[in-house]
């Protein structure tokens, strides 16, 4: 088990520049333009990443660590 998960890669997508107004109080806001905002933005990270793979601008060496994933959750 440990050798699949040092072989697995993960990639943390953000678009915190795209929704700089974040805060902790931010999980409590239900408001529909809010959320449909954060899905935009996500979606726009998304298509982002996406089109360097294509690319090939990302390597391996731009994965993230496990660790530092889990720690800001």
């Amino acid at each position: 088990m440990s050798r699949k998960l040092r072989r697995l890669k993960l990639h943390r997508l953000s678009a915190e520049d795209a929704v700089p107004d974040l805060r902790d109080v931010s999980a409590f806001n239900l408001q529909w333009d809010f959320l449909t905002r954060l899905r935009d933005a996500g979606r726009g990270s998304a298509a982002q990443w996406l089109e360097r793979q294509r690319t090939n601008e990302l390597d391996s060496a731009n994965g993230v660590e496990p660790t530092q994933v889990l720690s800001s959750v």
